[in-house]
């Protein structure tokens, strides 16, 4: 079909386009072939020249200025053709480059084909491999699945089990739990409207408030303690258990990490009158400020605290009556009345209660009483201070490390059996 008029050249096809590559090579050729027609024609020409001009001097007739004429023509194609030659030669040498060069392109445009042709076969080969190995691991990780899904349905059945089992026992226990505080309570109430002859009873008071304290000193330290009760380890051997403040026994031992140094410890009697005795440390735990001593002897000391079971630690509650009792400034043990003013007094990360009973220096490591049941409630260990060059004591605000606390450290340190049972 031919073009309409005006419209522009369609370009060729793919199959009938000329490649510009050869299109050049053949111009390049072209020049080169008309650049030796050249050469070739000066050449032809010199010759003439030199035929003339040997003819010119034969003729000795033609005149001499026509002779200097043609000889300087002559040299200047002669200079012509030398030129003409160089350059034929620098295109000599540069078809041989490119000729050289054309072979090196096509020897890579092989390989890079080649290549290709390897990263598509090696591409495919890869994604082979890659979904064989998802369909592997999906295969095998959907068993270990199924597996693990049947081994925690099995033991979430077990865990439910035995939690409903636990919930059982549990509200079993509570019920038992409430019927015995509820006749513990009747019986401290019982036992406190016989007050006269009772615990309201100065003798009973000082047996079970005031036996059990004792001093522990020395020349440049004072502190307090409780005895507990004694029990027989050997006919007629008896040993006795003493709770205090750490830092009282750190103050007076000459090395706080040897325990077989001995600590003087004296005890009093209704009377007034006091006995010096000799104690060794069996435990201590610095965070809590607690200390365990021990007494071994052969008599029966007469008095000890009496130790509450847990429960009637837990029902303690602010504003219950309380009774502190140690030896302040060293003086002979002195009792103080109060209240139970906080149950959650956080120091330095450690749990105490508040007492609003006064105590002073020197009650560290005595014991805080229940005023109903005279049992012991806590090891008094701080009191709080106002200032900072002179120091004011404030003496209602005392801080006791509670039993359960110490409880918990006595039977982590394998002492459980000095507990109440």
């Amino acid at each position: 079909m031919a073009e309409e008029a005006g419209s522009p050249p369609r370009k060729p096809t793919a199959a009938g386009r000329p490649s510009y590559r050869n299109s050049a090579m053949t111009k390049w050729l072209l020049s080169l072939s008309l650049l030796a027609l050249g050469a070739s024609a000066g050449v032809t020409y010199v010759d003439h020249l030199d035929t003339r001009l040997a003819q010119l001097e034969d003729k000795r007739p033609a005149s001499a200025t026509r002779v200097v004429e043609l000889s300087r023509e002559l040299a200047g194609v002669r200079v012509a053709l030398g030129e003409s030659q160089a350059t034929l030669t620098c295109y000599a040498e540069e078809s041989a480059l490119r000729e050289a060069l054309q072979a090196r392109i096509q020897e890579l445009e092989t390989e890079l084909l080649q290549t290709r042709e390897l990263l598509v076969l090696q591409s495919q080969e890869l994604a082979g491999v890659e979904q064989r190995q998802n369909l592997l691991v999906r295969e095998t990780l959907g068993e270990e699945l199924a597996d693990l899904n049947e081994n925690l349905e099995e033991r979430w059945q077990d865990v439910s089990r035995t939690l409903e089992a636990t919930a059982q026992i549990a509200e079993t226990n509570r019920s038992h739990f409430d019927d015995l505080l509820q006749d513990l309570q009747e019986s401290r109430s019982a036992t406190n409207a016989s007050a006269p002859s009772g615990f309201d009873d100065p003798e009973v008071l000082w047996r079970d408030l005031m036996g059990p304290t004792v001093q522990i000193a020395d020349e440049a330290t004072v502190g307090s303690g409780v005895l507990l009760h004694s029990e027989e380890i050997a006919p007629g051997r008896f040993r006795t258990y003493l709770l205090t403040a750490w830092h009282v026994v750190r103050d007076v031992l000459e090395d706080p990490s040897e325990f077989d140094e001995l600590v003087p410890v004296f005890l009093y009697d209704q009377a007034g009158d006091r006995k010096q005795e000799w104690a060794r440390v069996v435990v201590q735990d610095a965070r809590l400020d607690s200390a365990l001593l021990v007494m071994d002897s052969d008599d029966r000391y007469p008095h000890g605290a009496g130790l509450p079971l847990r429960a009637e630690l837990s029902a303690q509650r602010v504003f219950d009556d309380i009774y502190a009792v140690g030896c302040p400034l060293g003086n002979d043990p002195i009792p103080t009345y109060g209240k139970i003013a906080d149950l959650r007094h956080e120091v330095d990360g450690q749990d105490y209660w508040m007492i609003s009973a006064p105590t002073y220096i020197g009650n560290s490591g005595g014991g805080v009483f229940d005023a109903d049941s005279h049992e012991l409630l806590g090891i008094f260990s701080k009191i709080y201070t106002h200032g900072n060059l002179r120091p004011t004591v404030v003496p209602h605000m005392g801080l006791v490390t509670p039993l359960g606390s110490i409880y918990d450290w006595l039977e982590e340190s394998g002492y459980g059996n000095v507990l109440p049972r």
